[in-house]
């Protein structure tokens, strides 16, 4: 095997295990519908599922999360996710099913806890081939062996995915998909292989499957493939079969999406509890586009650059971006500001109960290629000193959420001190940023000398009185093997084995990474 195919192993595996690791073990919020869906599949062949007013199985696991108003009635009047997507509750079945046979052999565990705890583990995977998308299209692009490695582990390490690493949000299966396409297209432009077209436009038909929202990366990546495909003067006679072998399966697939809506919803355009003609209206409309754009770029709950320091570089990337790539620099702009605009044009609350931004999540990968732009044509003393500061302090910011539940936070905002969740974006002393180190630091003093230390808000002692309240109950650190031991004590030996294993596995990956990366002449 090559130097690249074994750096290729090394980063999936790496990224796999550390993920693992501190995978939370549960799947609750907006992915409750995908494993509700999921389950269905896996159980009863159907995408409907019982809504939770008339479910008998009141004993579940995280019985928070059945809603009465889960799911939306679908054409045929059952329950369906009102997510639309259907991808991911498909692939979660096949995690679903061998939680469902794993659990016979153990009775005295509620049988959605084991479900739940396999289902899981679909993000910590799909987010550790994220990062290894992030390293092979860097290869393509082509960045040195150093740079591809370290846009690699800035992306996996020093931005929010890893926190999202540990969610049932759809994001990161999404962005696998367009990733996916945009590595196909540059497997073209540098192959002129037409079955790479193929692929691209099946990859990005399955984004829109699994979340409608790609729709708006269309334009951006059909114009890049038709960039490429007239980038050649001698390849224009052939335009129109290149125009067709990745246009075709693209629309075979929102052919199949548009079929599944009406079959399932009764409307071509509506995904779930989403009608296209209805954002679009919103979009157009754009009533609170100003609010939209400070909550997603400058805000201290959401802003973008705020929690992914280290995307600050892009704008000095694009400084240095040489003539031979200006594609695909033109690619992730505008990837970029379609993701902005269209949340920023739609905005009406965001996404509070997530860290940073969730829905510029595509961006992030986005923005990372443009940062290696600088991170290739500078390395010098300043350059990687600069580089290496951004993210470091980036992996500080998102390092809490690897440990506690970061959406607790919100709920101690709202709970606790009595204020409103949406405040986090006014008010730096409620910073999840913040609050994430606090609810971590609080619980570290907690198990080592028993001492609750309180959460004090204090932003302006002239205006407002300050607030002390306890985080017990918010603080708690969340990992898979928390919930097994609170279950079965008694598999402790067997459980910190398979955590000391999968450290293993981290260090001696992360060791042979970097090896790899201080290689000269790579």
């Amino acid at each position: 095997m090559n130097s690249q195919g074994s750096c290729v192993i090394a980063i999936a595996v790496f990224f796999v295990s550390l993920y693992s690791l501190f995978c939370i073990g549960h799947y609750g919020g907006d992915g409750y519908e995908d494993f509700l869906t999921a389950k269905s599949i896996a159980l009863n062949h159907s995408l409907a599922f019982k809504g939770s007013s008339d479910s008998s199985e009141s004993n579940d696991i995280d019985e928070l999360n059945y809603k009465k108003d889960a799911g939306i009635k679908g054409r045929d009047g059952r329950i369906y996710s009102s997510r639309g997507g259907i991808i991911i509750p498909i692939i979660l079945s096949i995690f679903y099913f061998i939680g469902h046979i794993i659990s016979g052999s153990f009775k005295s565990i509620p049988h959605d806890f084991i479900t739940m705890f396999f289902v899981s583990f679909f993000n910590p995977i799909v987010s550790a081939m994220n990062c290894l998308l992030i390293f092979l299209i860097s290869s393509c692009l082509p960045f040195s062996r150093r740079t591809s490695i370290f846009l690699a582990l800035i992306y996996g390490l020093a931005t929010m995915v890893p926190v999202y690493a540990r969610t049932g949000f759809e994001e990161p299966a999404m962005t696998s998909f367009i990733l996916l396409a945009i590595y196909f297209i540059l497997r073209f432009k540098n192959t002129v292989k037409r079955k790479y077209l193929v692929m691209g436009g099946i990859a990005m038909g399955l984004a829109v499957f699994t979340k409608s929202t790609a729709i708006i990366f269309l334009p951006a990546i059909i114009f890049y493939a038709g960039w490429v495909m007239l980038s050649d003067l001698k390849k224009r006679s052939s335009f129109l079969k290149d125009a067709a072998m990745f246009l075709i399966p693209l629309l075979a697939v929102l052919v199949v999406i548009i079929g599944c809506n009406y079959f399932i919803y009764g409307k071509m355009l509506k995904f779930g509890g989403r009608e296209a003609l209805s954002v679009a209206g919103r979009v157009m409309e754009a009533p609170h586009v100003l609010k939209g754009l400070y909550y997603y770029l400058f805000s201290t709950g959401k802003g973008l650059f705020l929690f992914n320091l280290p995307l600050i570089l892009s704008f000095a990337g694009l400084m240095s971006v040489p003539s031979k790539r200006r594609k695909e620099a033109a690619l992730f702009i505008l990837i970029f500001a379609c993701n902005l605009l269209f949340f920023s044009m739609s905005f009406r609350r965001g996404s509070l109960f997530a860290w940073g931004p969730r829905y510029l999540y595509p961006s992030v990968a986005a923005l990372v290629f443009l940062a290696g732009f600088f991170i290739e044509n500078n390395r010098n003393l300043k350059g990687n000193l600069i580089a290496a500061v951004l993210s470091v302090t980036g992996f500080l910011i998102m390092a809490p959420c690897m440990f506690i539940n970061q959406s607790k936070f919100y709920l101690f905002v709202k709970e606790k001190l009595n204020l409103p969740e949406y405040m986090i974006n006014f008010i730096p002393d409620l910073s999840p940023i913040l609050g994430a180190w606090k609810m971590f630091v609080s619980n570290l003093i907690f198990i080592a000398r028993g001492i609750d230390a309180p959460f004090v808000y204090s932003p302006d002692q002239k205006f407002i009185p300050v607030t002390s309240a306890s985080m017990a109950g918010y603080n708690n650190f969340d990992f898979w093997f928390t919930k097994i031991l609170y279950y079965k004590p008694e598999y402790a030996p067997a459980v910190y084995g398979i955590i000391l294993a999968l450290a293993a596995v981290v260090f001696i990956s992360l060791v042979f990474i970097i090896r790899e990366a201080r290689k000269r002449g790579v």
